[in-house]
Formats: structure tokens, C-alpha cells, sequence
């Protein structure tokens, strides 16, 4: 009887370990998906793609910037050369539930944060996540 509890304890600590190790390896890619979100969000406000730019915004946001006016998309006939990207380097990205922030570094310029926000499976760039990152910071 002893053996078959303890046999039945070590295969719930291997469920239970493995369970974990699945999570963790299904969530784990939220830095990488993070870090890809930012960089197409620079890129896309390096090149003045403003689709692309309300395309990765949070939906509260987005629906702001597309009902400016003062926001077009660019005609790629008015552009003389391809659109410039500047080198950047994203780093300290930290998930805390359904949101992130993460810092983006430019030679020659301050670097900034970015806030995020998870939309269903999607990460998106979101201002106002930052009071609920940083409850105690001002906005």
C-alpha cells in the first residue's frame, strides 16, 4: 500500500512538473513575441507605414490614430528613396500578467519604454498599460 502511494505521488510530481515545463515552454515566447511586436512598431514609425503602426497598437489607441485626420498612409509613388530604419536595440522586457514593457535603445538618442498590452493571443503597443505596470508611477 506504502509503494503504491508513494509510486502514485511521483507520478503526479512528474504530471505536475511536466504540466509546468508545458506552460512555461507555451508562454516562454511571449519576450520573443514582445521584442518582435516592438521592433515592427519602430520600424513601422521609422518609415511612416501608419497601417502598420495602428495595426499593432491596442485597440483604444488605434481607433484614435485611425480617426485623425491628420494621419495618412504614405503613397510609396511620394517617397524619393526607401524608407530609412535606424539601428535599435530592445532590451529589458518584463511580463507581468497580460502586460510588458520593454526598453528601446538608439545610438545617439535617449532610449524610451514602450508598454504592451496582450489582445487575445496578440501582443500589442499600448500606452495605457503603464499606470498598470507601474500602479505608483504617474501616466
Amino acid at each position: 500500500m506504502r509503494r503504491t502511494f508513494i509510486a502514485f505521488g511521483a507520478t503526479l510530481v512528474v504530471l505536475a512538473a511536466g504540466g509546468s515545463g508545458l506552460y512555461f515552454a507555451l508562454r516562454g515566447g511571449d519576450e520573443a513575441d514582445i521584442r518582435m511586436v516592438v521592433d515592427r512598431f519602430v520600424t513601422a514609425v521609422d518609415t511612416g507605414d501608419s497601417a502598420e503602426i495602428v495595426a499593432l497598437l491596442c485597440p483604444e489607441e488605434a481607433a484614435g490614430i485611425s480617426e485623425n485626420d491628420d494621419v495618412a498612409a504614405i503613397d510609396p509613388s511620394d517617397q524619393l528613396a526607401a524608407p530609412i530604419t535606424h539601428p535599435r536595440e530592445i532590451t529589458d522586457v518584463e511580463v507581468v500578467g497580460d502586460i510588458a514593457s520593454t526598453r528601446v535603445s538608439r545610438p545617439n538618442q535617449d532610449s524610451f519604454t514602450l508598454y504592451l498590452r496582450r489582445d487575445g493571443e496578440a501582443w500589442k503597443v499600448c500606452a495605457d498599460a503603464k499606470p498598470a505596470f507601474h500602479p505608483n508611477t504617474p501616466s
